[in-house]
C-alpha cells in the first residue's frame, strides 16, 4: 500500500494544502523552522491526529467550528486487496456495476494498482471522499454495493445483495494502523515490555523487544538486522533481547561479549538519543514489503554521519515508501528523493511548493558560479555577501556580540567583487545574479545584502555602484576594516599571544614600541580617502608586524583582523561603534 496523493485541511499551520502529490518510493521535504515541516508529517497519523484546527493570524471564527480533515489517495496492488478479503470472515463489500459483477471483481483483483480515495476528521476513520471511492468507474453508471465474500471451500468470490455501504475506506484504515509508520524526532522511550509471539510492531514502538525477540528466531535474517545497526552505529557491538524481570528488554553490548571479563550490556533506554529510532525504523523496513515510513528530521537524534549511513540503507528495502524531512543537503543527496517538497510559511499559513529537481540543479549549478555550495546557503533568510574571507569571519562575530540572531544569516565572500565596478558590466544584472537566491523555494536565501571596502574606490565610483545596484550594496564606513583595528593595546596582546604560541625566545613588543613605531611611521601611510585622509591600513599593520619582531611575525590579514576586532569588543568595543553599527545595519537592516 502506498499513499500517491494527500490533502491537509483546517491544520495546525495549514487552511488547505492542494493536492500534494508524493513519490511512490522517496518524498524529502525541506523548510525552515517553525514552517509546518513537522504538521505535515503528523498529518501522516489521519484520525488519530488530535483536532487541532488552523489558528494563523488569517483564521477565521467559522474555522474553528469544524475539524481538521484529512484527504488521501492510496494505491495498492489488487492481489493485496484479493488477500485481505481472503483473511476477513465477513467479506467486504464493494460498490460495483450492476451488470457482470462478477467478472468485475476478478478484474478488480488482478488489476495491477487499485486508487482507493478517502477522507477522515480527526479521531475518526476513513470515509469515501467520492463515489466509487475505488474510481474505476464513474458515479453517473448503474452500480450496487455488494458483499464480496471467499469460499475457502471451493476457493472462489462470491458476491451478494445489493445493499451495504461501501467498506472499501473502512479496509484501508485497518491496514493504515499496520502499515504506516510515523518517527517523530524526539527520542523514542523503547523500555521493557510483555513477552508475546509478534511480528506487528506497534506505531509508538512499545512493543520493539517483542518483535526483535521474533525476529531474531531467524538467524539469516537477525545477522543482516545487526549488520544495518552497526553501519549506523559502529561501536555497537551486540544486540540481544533477554528476561527483565518478567517482562524483556533489549539489551546492547559496546565491547565484545565473547571477550570482556564482565557483563557490560546496557539497556536499550539507557543507550544514546536515536538508538531506538534506528532499531524500529530498521525493523520495519527490513520486515514490511509496502509499508509508509514517515520519518522527521533524522538529524536531530542521529550525527550527520550516521544519518546517511541510515539513509543509504534504507534505499536498499525501496520497496516501502519513505517521506522525509530534513535540514541537510547532504542527507537530500543521498536519499535523493523521486519528489522534493518545500513547505514555507507566507501570508499568515504554511503553503507546500513541489521542486523541479532539474530547477535544483540549475540553482546548484549557479551556487558554483557564484563559489558557494547549497549547503552554505540551505534554509538562510539572508546572505550577507562580504568584501573577503575577513569579513565573512568577523561579521557574524561582530552581529553575536550586539546581541544579534544570525542562525538564519549566512556570510558569503563575494566571488569576484570586480564584476561590480567594470563600465561595460550591467551592475544590476551582476547583482540580480546573486539575488536569483530569494526567488527560488524557501530552502533558499529571501534576501541578500552587498558588502564592499570604500578602499581604492573614488566617491564618483561609489556613487555610480551605489546608483546602479538599487541602493542593494553598502559600503564599509571607513577605507577598510583593517583601519578599526589600529589599536596598540590590542596589537600589543595579539602579538604576545603569537610569540606564547610560537614558543618565540624574545621579547613581544609592548605598547610603548607599537606607540612609538605608529608616530615615526604612520604618515608614510596616509592616502586620500571618501572621508577624509585614512592610513592604508593592511600596508600599515603588515609592515609594523614585520618591523616590530624583525620579519619573524607577519600580519596574516584572515587570522589578526579577527582576532584583534575579538579584543577590541572584549576591551575597547567604543573605539569599534561605527563598525557595529554597520554590521548591524547589513543582518538586520530595519533596526
Amino acid at each position: 500500500m502506498k499513499i500517491s496523493k494527500i490533502r491537509v485541511q483546517n491544520y495546525k499551520s495549514f487552511r488547505d494544502t492542494g493536492w500534494i502529490i508524493l513519490s511512490k518510493k522517496r518524498t524529502v521535504v525541506v523548510g525552515q523552522n517553525n514552517s509546518g515541516k513537522t504538521a505535515l508529517l503528523q498529518s501522516f497519523r489521519f484520525g488519530s491526529n488530535p483536532n487541532m484546527p488552523y489558528r494563523g493570524p488569517l483564521n477565521k471564527d467559522w474555522l474553528a467550528n469544524f475539524p481538521s480533515t484529512f484527504h488521501a489517495e492510496f494505491t495498492l496492488a489488487g492481489s493485496q486487496l484479493e488477500s485481505f478479503v481472503k483473511n476477513h470472515n465477513e467479506g467486504v463489500y464493494i460498490t460495483v456495476p450492476t451488470e457482470d459483477s462478477d467478472t468485475f471483481i476478478l478484474s478488480l483483483f488482478s488489476s495491477n494498482e487499485i486508487s482507493i480515495n478517502v477522507k477522515t476528521n480527526s479521531g475518526s476513520g476513513f470515509s469515501p471522499s467520492q463515489s466509487p471511492s475505488h474510481g474505476m468507474f464513474g458515479a453517473h453508471e448503474s452500480s450496487a454495493t455488494r458483499l464480496v465474500q471467499y469460499s475457502p471451500a471451493n476457493d472462489a468470490f462470491s458476491v451478494y445483495g445489493n445493499t451495504g455501504h461501501d467498506t472499501l475506506p473502512a479496509l484501508i484504515d485497518t491496514l493504515r494502523t499496520t502499515e504506516i509508520y510515523v518517527f517523530d524526532p524526539e527520542r523514542l522511550k523503547v523500555g521493557a515490555c510483555a513477552v508475546s509471539e509478534t511480528t506487528q510492531l506497534d506505531p509508538a514502538a512499545r512493543n520493539l523487544p517483542a518483535v526483535l525477540s521474533t525476529m531474531s528466531r531467524n538467524p539469516a535474517t537477525w545477522s543482516k538486522f545487526k549488520e544495518h545497526v552497526r553501519e549506523v552505529f559502529p561501536s555497537i557491538r551486540e544486540i540481544a533481547v533477554s528476561p527483565l524481570s518478567v517482562e524483556i528488554a533489549v539489551y546492547v553490548w559496546q565491547n565484545d561479549p565473547e571477550e570482556a571479563e564482565s557483563d557490560y550490556a546496557i539497556l536499550l533506554q539507557e543507550s544514546g538519543t536515536g538508538l531506538a529510532q534506528v532499531l524500529s525504523i530498521l525493523y520495519v523496513a527490513m520486515t514490511k514489503r509496502h509499508s509508509i515510513i514517515v520519518i522527521d528530521e533524522p538529524n536531530s537524534f542521529l550525527h550527520p554521519g550516521a544519518a546517511k549511513k541510515l539513509m543509504n540503507i534504507l534505499k536498499i528495502y525501496d520497496h516501502n515508501q519513505y517521506i522525509i524531512s530534513t535540514h541537510s543537503p547532504e542527507l537530500i543527496e543521498v536519499i535523493d528523493p523521486d519528489v522534493l517538497l518545500s513547505v514555507s510559511w507566507s501570508e499568515g499559513e504554511s503553503h507546500i511548493e513541489r521542486l523541479d529537481r532539474r530547477s535544483l540543479a540549475d540553482l546548484q549549478r549557479i551556487l558554483v558560479d557564484l563559489g558557494c555550495e547549497l549547503s552554505d546557503v540551505f534554509a538562510a533568510d539572508r546572505v550577507v555577501w562580504c568584501e573577503g574571507p575577513t569579513e565573512v569571519r568577523a561579521f557574524p562575530m561582530i552581529a553575536r556580540w550586539a546581541g544579534l540572531n544570525v542562525a538564519t544569516t549566512a556570510f558569503l565572500p563575494l566571488r569576484a567583487t570586480g564584476d561590480l565596478e567594470r563600465n561595460n558590466v550591467d551592475v544590476k544584472s551582476v547583482l540580480d545574479i546573486y539575488a536569483i537566491l530569494g526567488k527560488g523555494s524557501s530552502l533558499l536565501p529571501r534576501d541578500s545584502t552587498f558588502n564592499l571596502d570604500r578602499e581604492g574606490r573614488s566617491t564618483r565610483d561609489i556613487e555610480d555602484i551605489s546608483r546602479r545596484s538599487e541602493g542593494r550594496i553598502k559600503f564599509l564606513p571607513a577605507r577598510s576594516i583593517e583601519n578599526y583595528v589600529i589599536n596598540p593595546n590590542a596589537i600589543a596582546d595579539i602579538l604576545a599571544e603569537d610569540f606564547r604560541r610560537c614558543n618565540d625566545a624574545g621579547l613581544p613588543p609592548n605598547v610603548s614600541d607599537i606607540e612609538g613605531w605608529l608616530n615615526e611611521h604612520s604618515c608614510k601611510y596616509i592616502v586620500s580617502g571618501i572621508t577624509g585622509s585614512e592610513v592604508d591600513a593592511p600596508k600599515l599593520l603588515n609592515d609594523m608586524f614585520a618591523g616590530l619582531t624583525d620579519q619573524r611575525h607577519i600580519y596574516r590579514k584572515t587570522h589578526h583582523t579577527v582576532e584583534l576586532i575579538r579584543w577590541l569588543l572584549e576591551n575597547d568595543s567604543r573605539s569599534i561603534d561605527d563598525l557595529i553599527t554597520y554590521v548591524r545595519s547589513l543582518v538586520s537592516p530595519n533596526i
